[in-house]
């Protein structure tokens, strides 16, 4: 007759065989469960107010519309599904640093900001505008945080009493930028703009 093992030692192969198979499965397929999880999720995004360029007494009283700027573009990277800091928890974060609401920035001190909120992106720019032709044009520009490798800029322009339109186009570049694979096309984003109260 066969010589079987005691059955203590088959409980005992049993055992190792599965401890072999989980660390097998944790081993090789658990980094590409990771991965993947990872490349699945929206990025966060940081949409920072944009800088009025060159302020002066005429278009000084327009300032504020750096911050509706960055509202818009906000609004629109939300409604996609992307994780976006809103404007209390980036002010939260100045109170932290020791930064004044409404200071001129420096790139590091953006960054810094970023890396508080633990985002992939930042977004911010700056805009000028010609009161004597009533026109506005934004020049938006993008910041990898992982990488620290400066990305994509785009602008967008028009006359000051067309801001929302202004607006919603640099909005639906952001999108295309950040996660153009499921950016709606540029007809579905016409008329969508919300009115802005003009100054």
């Amino acid at each position: 007759m066969p010589n079987f093992p005691p059955w203590a030692e088959l409980l005992s192969y049993a055992r190792r065989g599965v401890h072999w198979g989980l660390a097998f499965l944790f081993r090789f397929l658990a980094p590409l469960t990771f991965a993947w999880i990872a490349s699945a999720a929206p990025p966060h995004v940081l949409v920072m107010p944009f800088t009025l360029a060159e302020p002066n007494k005429a278009n000084a009283p327009r300032e504020w519309a750096g911050e509706s700027i960055a509202e818009a573009i906000r609004d629109t990277l939300a409604t996609q599904g992307l994780l976006v800091p809103s404007r209390e928890e980036r002010l939260e974060v100045y109170h932290r640093l020791g930064i004044r609401e409404g200071a001129r920035l420096t790139r590091a001190s953006v960054l810094k900001i970023g890396l508080a909120l633990d985002v992939d992106v930042i977004i911010d720019g700056s805009f000028t505008v010609e009161a004597e032709r009533s026109e506005i044009r934004v020049t938006a520009r993008t910041l990898d945080v992982r990488r620290l490798l400066a990305g994509n800029e785009f602008t967008a322009a028009g006359k000051w009493e067309e801001l929302s339109a202004v607006q919603q186009h640099l909005a639906w570049q952001a999108l295309q930028f950040v996660q153009p694979e499921s950016a709606p096309g540029g007809e579905e984003f016409r008329g969508k703009a919300l009115p802005v109260k003009i100054e």
